[in-house]
């Protein structure tokens, strides 16, 4: 179960620059937390690779008429 993420500096995560990030505040169950540290996993990566797919799963189920052709590409 999981390699770890690659590290990205604190300025830079992927090719998004730090200017159009947001900092917020999530609660997590501490022993997901725990088992992510043993796995020297980080939240705010795990949160940047995990969110974009929820979302579109998301905007898929919400708007199936418009993401059609999306979602069968």
């Amino acid at each position: 179960m999981g390699a770890a993420m690659p590290r990205a500096s604190s300025r830079t995560v992927g090719h998004v620059p730090a200017p159009t990030r947001r900092a917020t505040i999530v609660t997590l169950p501490k022993p997901l937390l725990g088992e992510a540290g043993e796995f020297s996993l980080t939240v705010s990566q795990a949160c940047e690779h995990g969110l974009p797919a929820n979302v579109a799963v998301t905007r898929a189920t919400r708007r199936p008429g418009q993401n059609r052709a999306a979602m069968e590409a």
